[in-house]
């Protein structure tokens, strides 16, 4: 859950620039509203380096539980080799596997799934 200033030191350090640009997830997260019943998830990229704390997808699923959306699965991280990937081995697979089990389960609650 980046800050602007983190977002505008990450544009530094990539060479061929961000795909996201504009609003980071704390600013969209602050301008939601949660439809009655509607289930949702969290999930975050992290450099897989002991020594990095904190994941942002367990900050976003809080503050989506304070914004009444029901979780459909708990928060979960996927593994990069730095800070401008690739995945490591498996992660695609294993976020595959993800998101088919967040599939079945919000079926199952009967409400979509919005990030």
């Amino acid at each position: 859950m980046s800050r602007p200033r983190t977002r505008q030191d990450a544009a530094a350090q990539a060479p061929e620039g961000l795909v996201s640009t504009r609003t980071g997830l704390r600013e969209w997260l602050a301008t939601l509203r949660a439809p009655a019943g509607i289930a949702a998830a969290a999930f975050d990229t992290k450099v897989s380096k002991p020594h990095l704390p904190g994941s942002a997808a367990r900050a976003a699923e809080k503050r989506l539980r304070r914004l009444g959306f029901r979780l459909a699965a708990p928060a979960e991280s996927f593994y990069v080799g730095g800070t401008l990937g690739p995945l490591l081995d498996g992660e695609q697979e294993r976020a595959t596997r993800w998101g088919d089990q967040l599939g079945a389960t919000t079926r199952e609650l009967g409400g979509g799934v919005r990030a």
